[in-house]
């Protein structure tokens, strides 16, 4: 946790050196996770944080973020094999690291790594929260999430002024965060987070060289 804060505070300084852009970022992630006996993007949630952008050639710049995000799952209405209905909420400190590509018509494509730290998290089950649902022991499962969660990213964005994008990403995770039974499985099943970023991007520095 001491890494991100000096993080958080290291940004406002890199994006004084030259070639760098920087800016903040805000929207909204739809979520599910895989191995929770539950499917589709149904959980709602949010994301904010700063963006900083370093140019490596005329269509090529590295990109690193520091956001807060929410992920989870939801049943939604539909309920689930065992007869339940119920939501996860995962709140992360999430840092993406990734290169992109800037085509000259406005557009730029980017993949890399998003690596994440869960702040907290809560179960709702029939709309009462049940803070012991994570903390239960019992075969078959781990007794609490991981912590830690490594997702790999592809980015599309688009720019619509110089200082203003319009952002679309997707993550998954690469290990598992989380093992519980699983009804559809028969089965323990791991779990991993399934997100899809919908997000306005505000550029309030561009030092350096311009982009054409």
């Amino acid at each position: 946790m001491k890494k991100l804060v000096l993080l958080l505070f290291f940004i406002p300084l890199l994006m004084q050196a030259q070639l760098f852009r920087g800016g903040v970022v805000f929207g909204v992630n739809f979520n599910q996770v895989e191995g929770d006996d539950v499917s589709g993007y149904k959980h709602v949630g949010f994301n904010g944080g700063f963006t900083v952008d370093m140019q490596l050639k005329e269509t090529l710049s590295l990109s690193m973020e520091f956001l807060y995000t929410v992920k989870g799952s939801s049943t939604g209405s539909n309920f689930t094999l065992d007869d339940r209905l119920f939501s996860n909420t995962f709140r992360y400190v999430e840092v993406p690291l990734y290169v992109q590509y800037h085509d000259p018509k406005g557009m730029s494509f980017g993949a890399g790594l998003a690596v994440a730290r869960m702040l907290s998290l809560t179960h709702i089950e029939d709309t009462f929260e049940t803070p012991e649902y994570f903390e239960e022991t019992a075969p078959l499962f781990i007794p609490a999430p991981n912590n830690m969660d490594i997702g790999i990213l592809a980015n599309v964005s688009y720019r619509v002024k110089p200082y203003l994008w319009l952002n679309m990403r997707g993550t998954v995770s690469i290990p598992q965060f989380y093992e519980r039974y699983s009804f559809n499985r028969g089965g323990p099943a791991g779990w991993r987070n399934n997100s899809i970023y919908l997000r306005t991007v505000f550029v309030f520095s561009a030092l350096g060289k311009k982009r054409k």
